[in-house]
């Protein structure tokens, strides 16, 4: 049986997040032939417009469609891009944009029964549409500030790569490839999806977009204090050291750390300080040959047993499972 999927372009939408999930969808077909000879395609797919006519991509590129989103009478799951971020005013007018063209006929789909599947910024259409209502969606984590503002009743899961509800998955930053294996593997099998993911060299088993929410948390703030708090903590990472010998540095009281911490980031300085040292002990697990020892000592823990706990916290994974799930 082929499963049908329509992918809804714009312009200004990514170029990948188009042509990525073709890419994943042609080597499925191809796999997915060779094991079965006589078979035809498993996926088939159609690229359409709010209008029929070509768009213009965010890299310039000018991508040819099938036909009009109002043409589309039935198919399986449709599939809605990110788009261009530059800022919040014109990206917004952007959204609003394409709702106007495609609100009626995404909610004719989507009444139909049709599976609906956002990346990246898409979310922002669904919910401009009106398509979500109890479901908890994932987005690309540099614009989750500004869906919360513009969609505060929508429950929103930052931190997860990928989020299947109701009918409804939704994809963080630029995982189109994600998405497209997390596809093949609901509408085939988990073996065809883990070899396209090998075919591809893709990490079929990455899941949380929390080590880039850390990146965003320095540069989305201006607090001074925060800002070198953290440079301290990242300065004297291998080391134990206390929250008084951080706010004694920094010349302030141990309760004002806490409040300019609690107020900026949402979350006390050893708790962020925890997350750092998880953060950093993953990547030493992923790229190093270091012993666990090490990989402790190197992140400012001795006792082997406690980080042992906090990490499987964080992870749901003790360190050596870990390793063996997701070293290189």
């Amino acid at each position: 049986m082929t499963y049908h999927v329509t992918l809804l372009t714009f312009d200004q939408c990514y170029t990948s997040g188009v042509t990525s999930m073709l890419d994943v969808f042609h080597v499925a077909n191809r796999l997915w032939q060779r094991r079965h000879r006589d078979a035809g395609p498993i996926f088939d797919w159609q690229v359409v417009s709010p209008n029929g006519r070509p768009v213009t991509t965010t890299s310039r590129l000018l991508l040819p469609v099938d036909g009009a989103l109002a043409d589309v009478e039935t198919t399986d799951m449709l599939i809605v891009p990110g788009s261009d971020f530059e800022n919040a005013k014109d990206y917004l007018a952007l959204i609003d944009e394409v709702k106007q063209t495609c609100e009626a006929d995404l909610q004719r789909l989507r009444s139909a029964g049709v599976a609906i599947t956002a990346c990246c910024g898409g979310p922002f259409v669904l919910a401009a549409c009106n398509l979500l209502k109890d479901e908890t969606v994932t987005i690309a984590w540099w614009l989750a500030d500004l869906f919360e503002q513009t969609f505060p009743k929508i429950s929103l899961d930052v931190d997860q790569v990928l989020i299947d509800n109701k009918g409804v998955m939704t994809s963080g930053a630029a995982a189109y490839v994600d998405m497209g294996l997390r596809i093949v593997e609901k509408q085939v099998d988990r073996f065809l999806m883990l070899e396209c993911a090998r075919i591809l060299l893709v990490d079929a088993n990455r899941a949380t977009q929390t080590p880039y929410l850390y990146l965003q948390q320095q540069v989305r703030h201006n607090d001074e204090i925060v800002l070198q708090a953290q440079q301290y903590f990242r300065s004297n990472l291998g080391r134990e050291f206390g929250l008084d010998e951080v706010a004694q540095t920094l010349n302030v009281s141990q309760r004002t750390l806490i409040r300019h911490f609690k107020q900026t980031l949402g979350q006390r300085p050893i708790e962020y300080l925890q997350d750092l040292r998880v953060e950093t002990a993953k990547r030493l697990l992923e790229t190093s040959g270091f012993s666990l020892e090490r990989v402790i000592e190197e992140v400012g823990y001795k006792d082997v047993s406690s980080f042992r706990r906090l990490f499987k916290q964080r992870t749901q994974l003790t360190p050596r499972q870990y390793r063996l799930k997701f070293a290189g």
